[in-house]
């Protein structure tokens, strides 16, 4: 019995006389879901079915795994004597065919309303095949009324005739490559053509039924493809419109930036921006985010002194609130460090519904405007606090500017001053001739110095210097004059007396060397006759006189002529002037060792010995020079050790335009604390019976240095010699010799 049921198809249950499952086939189980043994003991309304003892039903019956199937339940009774009540029940599914039953009840619905839509054409059709299984034709299968409407045949007529038939070969020619793919591909094939019966554009669609049938439809498509040329040439239109915009954005030059997004994560610029903030093409500057992350950090924004974040930035501030910026000045720290002042406006962007979808920025580099702005506010405080006059007028003459000198100047206040006449004003006391020249040489030269006398508004008399310069456009307009003028008032009457007292100075130096001439002169004759007479009374009575007697004459003799030497210093010093005129180029190297050849016998006599390195050229008086070379040698040579012989170094530099000599000795030096004192006249740190001399010498070379323009020092520790410096300015070299400099 077992194999029995387990041998047929349809699932087999068994029940006893109390309606329970005494027996299950392995296809019943598998039908409801369950295994067998689960299935023993249990009754059909367990499952969920409900039936008589016979007959038959279709009811849907839940699995054990949660699904339900549909099931055809059969019910009869089991002819056995010895198990009365007992039935059979056959169990067929039928979700298959009620699967297959729908789906071609919706195939038959959707291919009665394809062949029923009155706004398409559709025809059923079976390939034409060749012995190499290629397309050679199609033949008709069917048709719906649009499609025989257009064709101009009824549909029997269509029916069964070739599509070469119907249409022509060139049609078919037409659309056999599209046919071939779909066959190929086994997949519809969508394209659009021209249909000369309609005069329209057409959709047309080849759908595969199966390996021999297929389904053409056409749709007119022309207004959709109108819509779609139409569509094509704005959207050709739009691209060209916005690459004129790119090319109109980058050929302005000022930044324009596009915040992309309401957020204003995403800026742009044109090329101006690109160059203004450095950045790259098309790159995203945006300061940060609307959760404040940095996305250029390399980009610092400042206004008066704070820096700003993201969201104080205008961009940002037109998003969020959803109005213009306007006028906002920015300082903007660049990657490359350079710093630079922006002007800018920015604007919102809007949706069709309103809401704010991004923003748009201009913006200017002001940075040489407000540089330019800074200096004219610099130079406005500097003509404000000038203590030189200013006044400026425009090409009618009418006072424009007027500063706070010259509101103390003239006595007028800049309210009163400024858009009046400046010629009736300032000038007023000068005759239209007058007026007309001075302006006439102003124009032509384009500038004017001059000296002026003005009067104040109370009437005083005051002397300016006036400087006036005329400013022109590009054609040489006039535009402005601008003068300025300073009270040389004090200065005048200071130049007067010092006129004068020059006047006075030079008829009192005239009237000293007159004066010292003519004194040394008087007080040399009685000298004279001094030691005339000494050394007659000498040569006559020598050997009459007593040794006291002749000691008192040496001293009388010795006296006058210390007497004489010093009138003739005193008479060198007062000669000493400064007359350029008589200026030359003088070799230094030859004067020191004229001076030298001059100085022999006492130079031999001292042992001294003296060096002398080449000298530049000076332009200076040589007899000067002489006198200068001669004391200091002389003096280097005097004033040397007991025991140690002199030796002396004359050396000489170049700085610049000056040339600095040195005297260098190794003699007894000179104190620093007398230093100071040492080149006063007749001041002297030694007795004449130590070291003869006037004590004029060394204030004969400052003031020979001092009226060559000149300084005179000494150096010295009072105990390793003495150095004496002096400068001159430098003159013309000679042909051939080397120059010298401070490096020598």
């Amino acid at each position: 019995m077992k194999q029995l049921i387990d041998s047929i198809d349809e699932g087999v249950l068994t029940l006893n006389a109390d309606g329970r499952i005494e027996r299950a086939s392995e296809r019943a189980a598998s039908m409801l879901g369950r295994r067998r043994e689960d299935l023993i003991g249990r009754s059909l309304e367990d499952l969920g079915v409900h039936i008589g003892k016979e007959g038959s039903v279709e009811a849907r019956v839940d699995r054990g795994d949660g699904t339900g199937t549909r099931l055809s339940l059969t019910i009869a009774p089991l002819a056995d004597q010895e198990r009365e009540g007992s039935a059979m029940v056959l169990l067929r599914d039928i979700g298959d065919r009620r699967r297959a039953e729908r789906t071609l009840a919706a195939a038959e619905a959707r291919y009665r309303s394809l062949f029923q839509n009155p706004h398409e054409v559709v025809a059923l059709l079976r390939y034409v095949l060749d012995g190499e299984g290629r397309i050679t034709d199609a033949v008709f299968l069917d048709v719906n009324a649009l499609f025989s409407r257009i064709i101009g045949l009824p549909r029997g007529e269509i029916i069964g005739k070739k599509v070469t038939e119907v249409l022509g070969t060139d049609a078919f020619q037409e659309n056999l490559p599209m046919l071939q793919a779909m066959r190929s591909g086994g997949r519809p094939v969508s394209f659009d053509t021209y249909f000369g019966l309609l005069d329209a554009y057409v959709r047309n669609l080849f759908a595969p039924v199966d390996e021999e049938t297929f389904v053409l439809s056409s749709l007119d498509m022309t207004r959709v493809i109108e819509a779609k040329r139409r569509a094509e040439e704005n959207a050709e239109t739009a691209r060209q419109q916005s690459e004129a915009l790119d090319a109109l954005m980058d050929a302005v030059p000022a930044a324009i930036w596009i915040a992309h997004d309401p957020e204003c994560r995403v800026i742009t610029g044109n090329r101006a921006a690109d160059i203004m903030y450095e950045s790259g093409a098309k790159e995203n500057v945006s300061a940060g985010t609307s959760t404040g992350e940095e996305l250029s950090a390399a980009r610092r924004f400042f206004r008066e002194g704070r820096e700003l974040r993201p969201e104080e930035l205008p961009m940002q501030v037109a998003a969020s609130t959803g109005s213009e910026v306007r006028n906002f000045e920015v300082d903007v720290l660049l990657p490359s460090g350079k710093r630079i002042t922006t002007l800018g406006h920015a604007i919102p962007l809007f949706d069709s519904r309103g809401r704010v979808r991004g923003t748009v920025a201009a913006t200017i580099d002001i940075t040489e405007r407000k540089r330019h702005e800074q200096e004219l506010a610099f130079q406005a405080r500097l003509l404000a606090s000038s203590h030189d006059a200013i006044v400026a007028m425009d090409s009618g003459g009418t006072i424009t500017y007027w500063n706070s000198a010259a509101e103390e100047m003239f006595g007028r206040t800049a309210e009163e001053a400024i858009g009046q006449n400046a010629a009736e004003l300032l000038w007023s006391n000068l005759s239209d001739i007058k007026r007309e020249s001075t302006i006439r040489k102003l124009l032509e030269a384009g500038r004017l110095d001059s000296e002026s006398v003005f009067h104040r508004k109370d009437g005083k008399e005051f002397i300016t210097s006036s400087h006036a310069r005329a400013l022109k456009d590009r054609d040489g307009a006039l535009v402005e004059i601008v003068c300025s003028f300073r009270d040389i008032s004090e200065s005048k009457r200071a130049e007067r007396e010092l006129e004068e007292y020059s006047r006075q100075l030079e008829r009192y130096n005239s009237e000293l060397q007159q004066f010292a001439y003519i004194t040394s002169h008087d007080l040399q004759e009685p000298l004279r006759m001094i030691t005339l007479y000494m050394d007659l009374l000498d040569r006559r009575h020598g050997g009459e006189l007593s040794p006291q007697a002749k000691e008192y004459m040496g001293i009388a003799r010795d006296g006058a002529r210390r007497m004489r030497r010093l009138i003739d210093d005193l008479l060198l010093y007062s000669r000493i002037e400064t007359n350029r005129s008589d200026f030359t180029d003088v070799d230094m190297t030859k004067v020191f060792r004229s001076v030298v050849k001059e100085l022999a016998p006492a130079v031999s006599d001292a042992g001294a010995v003296i060096n002398i390195d080449p000298m530049p050229v000076v332009r200076a008086n040589e007899t000067h020079m002489r006198q200068l070379a001669t004391n200091l040698i002389a003096n280097a040579v005097k004033f040397r050790r007991a025991d140690t012989p002199p030796v002396i170094e004359v050396t000489a530099s170049t700085v610049g335009d000056v040339c600095i000599f040195s005297v260098r000795d190794n003699g007894i030096g000179i104190d620093p604390k007398y230093v100071d004192k040492l080149f006063k006249m007749f001041y002297r740190l030694h007795t004449r019976d130590e070291y003869p001399g006037s004590g004029i010498g060394l204030a004969i070379c400052k003031k020979i240095v001092e009226r060559h323009g000149g300084w005179l020092w000494v150096e010295s520790d009072g105990r390793s010699g003495s150095t004496f410096h002096f400068t001159i300015p430098r003159g013309q070299m000679p042909e051939g010799q080397a120059e010298i400099d401070a490096s020598s």
